[in-house]
């Protein structure tokens, strides 16, 4: 069988699944424990987080452990959308994002907010001069996804960050779920960016951990409470085995993006001709 739907799922690397079997099997304290087996799961926390850091140029403190995409894309939308309530209450998606962003949009427009959809071209990119003739003074979050996970079109991100860079009290997120180990990372990481979402299962990773950045000095209302792991921003204790092995697929990918991107480069040149032989197919 030839496995095409990478875009809802990867297969796990091995030497993902063996990190984390042994770090499941070998390191058994909490995180949060202040004993011996709790500092040495701390220890491979931190070295986790630093070492995605480090993988996507940013800084371990902006790095914050999720369940995976889904929960990073609610916790942002919700979360930023809140903080800055008592400043404005609009907020702006492109029509073709993630049900895990529309949906959250769509709750806060139910709880008074208000959402704007950003429209996008017959190829699926956003229209960036429509997007700016949304901007209003109260404005307080844009949010545009990096790529789409249905058709695979490129957002104009590095355009976005352009005409956002006077705009400051706007904070920009970027859903990267499906750019992460795809496509170079300055293409939608860039500095205007405040928030991002990323997912381990779209890079080799297991699934159910993901991960998202906050840039330093921003601010957002924390999803869920309690015992104040991640810095206060998100409580419940962490999958440490599942961390460790969501960086080790990540560093895996990363040292193997050129080869991905020359290899399917090469697929989607045989693919797109193969289907330019049918008159009646739009490519």
């Amino acid at each position: 069988m030839i496995y095409f739907d990478n875009s809802a799922t990867t297969k796990p690397y091995p030497e993902a699944l063996e990190t984390y079997m042994q770090v499941a099997s070998k390191i058994l304290g909490n995180p949060s424990s202040l004993h011996r087996l709790g500092d040495q799961a701390t220890r491979i926390l931190d070295a986790s987080r630093q070492q995605i850091a480090d993988l996507i140029g940013k800084k371990s403190d902006e790095i914050f452990f999720t369940s995976g995409g889904t929960e990073g894309d609610n916790w942002i939308i919700k979360g930023v959308a809140f903080e800055k309530a008592q400043f404005g209450k609009h907020i702006i998606v492109s029509a073709i994002e993630h049900p895990a962003v529309k949906e959250s949009a769509l709750w806060l427009k139910s709880q008074g907010f208000e959402v704007d959809f950003a429209p996008v071209d017959n190829k699926g990119f956003v229209d960036v001069e429509a997007l700016e003739d949304l901007i209003r003074p109260d404005t307080t979050l844009v949010s545009i996804m990096a790529v789409n996970n249905e058709i695979g079109s490129i957002q104009p991100i590095e355009a976005i960050s352009e005409f956002l860079a006077d705009k400051p009290t706007i904070s920009f997120h970027v859903d990267a779920v499906q750019a992460l180990a795809k496509i170079p990372t300055e293409k939608y990481l860039t500095e205007r960016v405040d928030f991002a979402t990323f997912s381990g299962h779209k890079f080799h990773g297991i699934r159910g951990v993901g991960f998202i950045y906050i840039k330093s000095g921003k601010k957002i209302t924390p999803l869920l409470t309690g015992g104040g792991q991640e810095r206060d921003y998100r409580s419940t204790t962490e999958n440490v085995a599942g961390i460790a092995a969501t960086a080790k697929a990540l560093r895996l990918s990363m040292e193997k993006l050129d080869i991905f991107r020359s290899k399917t480069g090469q697929m989607k040149a045989v693919i797109r001709q193969a289907l330019l032989d049918y008159p009646d197919i739009f490519v």
